[in-house]
Order: structure tokens, then C-alpha cells, then sequence
């Protein structure tokens, strides 16, 4: 328990975190205002899968108990594959999606899709491509979400013999 008071000692706010017996899950209450009613209470739950994959899910309930926000990350078994899904506004939708995989080069593709309010209509995406090493960089992004990419951009960077880097 942590709590801040005014100065007059009236409590300006406090946090009630508890964890599980493990450690694993946690719970996290806030009384934002001081007045003694907890605002918001965001729950962790982790789940470990037998096989190495797993989920962690972190939602935050306003104090009537409705959705305020909730993010699901997810992961494969050997890990090369990470999922991220987000409901920034409470409504049970996801409004951002974001996917990491990792190709049997190393290199990683990443691709995030944001989504209308209600989750149902891609507003944009962006797909971006790093070498396993790194240094090369190649976004492209669909900005209106039609499905076409609109524009692209690619960096690549070498390391020069003199310690000094150059970007291109």
C-alpha cells in the first residue's frame, strides 16, 4: 500500500497492489482523488503454456467495473512470434494490433494495424523489415487503410573502419 496525504493530512491519493502467491499475476488498486474509493483496478494475469507459449493480459476496470483499457500480448513456443493487441478505449474491440516474427535468417518483420474505435475498419499499417544484423531497415505504410501502401522508407547503416557510422 502506498499513499500520498495533503497538508493538511487528508489522503491525496493511494495504490493497493497485490500479487499472487507465485508472483506471477497482480493486481493494482488506485484512489486517484483521495476520497477513499478505488478508481481504477488494472488485474496482470500470465499464462505459461506447457509448450513455452503464453499470454499476458493486463486490463484496467473503472470503479463501476466497465472496461477503461486491456492490452493481450501473446507468444509462440519457440518465441519467434509475438502478438500485441490493444482496446485503448474500453469498448471490447481491438483498436491496435501489432505481430513480430522472426524468420529463420534472424531478421524480424513487424506489421501494427490500427483500427477504427469500434475495431472493424483498418485505419492504417505499417510494415517494417530489420536485418538480422540490424542495420537495414525497411518500413512501408498504408496511411489511410485501404491496403495499398502509400509510402516506403529504407535506412541502412555500415560501420566504418574508423569507429564512425553512416546512415543511408
Amino acid at each position: 500500500i502506498q499513499s500520498e496525504s495533503n497538508g493538511d493530512g487528508t489522503l491525496r491519493d493511494r495504490t493497493e497492489t497485490d500479487l499472487s502467491a507465485n508472483g506471477i499475476n497482480k493486481t493494482t488498486k488506485v484512489d486517484i482523488d483521495g476520497d477513499g474509493v478505488f478508481d481504477t483496478i488494472t488485474t496482470e494475469t500470465v499464462v505459461q503454456n506447457s509448450d513455452g507459449s503464453g499470454s499476458d493480459t493486463t486490463a484496467t476496470n473503472n470503479a463501476n467495473g466497465s472496461l477503461r483499457q486491456e492490452k493481450v500480448s501473446s507468444w509462440s513456443a519457440d518465441g519467434k512470434t509475438k502478438t500485441a493487441e490493444t482496446d485503448r478505449d474500453g469498448d471490447g474491440h481491438f483498436d491496435r494490433i501489432d505481430v513480430t516474427t522472426i524468420g529463420s535468417d534472424g531478421s524480424s518483420t513487424e506489421t501494427v494495424s490500427s483500427y477504427s474505435p469500434n475495431g472493424s475498419v483498418l485505419v492504417s499499417k505499417t510494415l517494417t523489415v530489420t536485418s538480422a544484423d540490424g542495420l537495414t531497415k525497411t518500413s512501408q505504410i498504408d496511411v489511410n487503410g485501404d491496403g495499398s501502401f502509400d509510402s516506403a522508407q529504407s535506412t541502412t547503416t555500415v560501420h566504418n573502419s574508423d569507429g564512425s557510422s553512416t546512415v543511408t
